[in-house]
């Protein structure tokens, strides 16, 4: 029969990492092996130096007692931390939720005032055409207008000269050659009126040319990133305020009027006053 080899345990090489300097006074100092052995099992544990020094005068129950308190709180303690961590997480995946919320809620507002104005300079041009066509309209009036003057005109001369070349008393002639400056100065101020409403009207057409009524009514592609920089991206202002500065700017009030009402430590209802405080000033 062979001989059973049994495997025995090693307690230096066990306990070798846990036994310090302090450890090693005390073990040395006492005689109990068991209390020994408990000693650098609560070293094992994780126990401090000091903690297991102040068990040198306890008893095995009173020793054990004192591990399993220790135990206790440091898995607690992992446990508070573990709860921490999840509630940490949970405040990150909720925050991350409302900036998506957020994004979602500027980039649909932005998108409604974008249709907003396109729907504005469809109805510009429309408006720009019907204007056209009245100017034309205008123009070719004038025009005829001016042609009757004309052919008036030139219809008093013949007759002036056919009534002067009739007309044998002195006195006769004046009176007529008078009354024919007379009608002819009239003609003349009705001919001058024409051609001060042809140039106002000109005056007026370019005053009102389709490039610039278009940019008077379209919002500025750079007027845009100021928004969006200077209010939508401001974290310190609320949800509340930027969907109410979002309304103003899609109902057409533009940066520079915004800045006047558009202020951080305002409340939504005080910016609202404020807006229309300016608007009556304006008018």
């Amino acid at each position: 029969m062979g001989e059973n080899k049994i495997n025995t345990i090693n307690l230096n090489d066990i306990f070798q990492d846990v036994k310090t300097d302090l450890i090693g006074n005390l073990l040395n100092e006492t005689k109990d092996s068991k209390k020994c052995m408990w000693y650098l099992i609560c070293a094992l544990d994780g126990m401090g130096d000091q903690e297991i020094l102040e068990l040198s005068g306890y008893t095995i129950p009173q020793i054990q007692d004192a591990r399993t308190k220790f135990l206790k709180q440091k898995y607690q303690a992992k446990t508070s931390l573990s709860n921490e961590i999840q509630m940490l997480k949970k405040q990150v995946m909720d925050v991350v939720k409302e900036n998506r919320d957020v994004r979602t809620s500027v980039e649909a507002g932005l998108d409604k005032a974008i249709q907003e104005q396109i729907e504005k300079s469809n109805k510009l041009i429309e408006a720009k055409d019907e204007m056209i066509t009245m100017i034309n309209m205008q123009k070719v009036d004038l025009q005829r207008q001016n042609e009757e003057l004309k052919a008036k005109v030139n219809e008093l001369e013949k007759q002036s000269i056919s009534v002067v070349a009739a007309t044998s008393n002195p006195a006769d002639r004046k009176d007529a050659e008078i009354q024919i400056e007379k009608k002819l100065s009239e003609e003349e101020n009705i001919e001058n009126k024409i051609e001060v409403r042809r140039e106002e009207i000109q005056l007026e057409e370019r005053k009102k040319s389709i490039g610039k009524r278009i940019r008077n009514y379209l919002f500025p592609s750079t007027d845009t990133k100021k928004f969006i920089g200077k209010y939508l991206e401001n974290d310190k202002m609320t949800k509340e305020q930027k969907d109410y500065l979002l309304e103003c700017l899609e109902s057409g009030v533009g940066i520079k009027e915004m800045s006047e009402f558009a202020f951080e430590n305002l409340t939504v209802e005080q910016m609202e006053r404020l807006r229309k405080i300016n608007e009556k000033r304006k008018e």
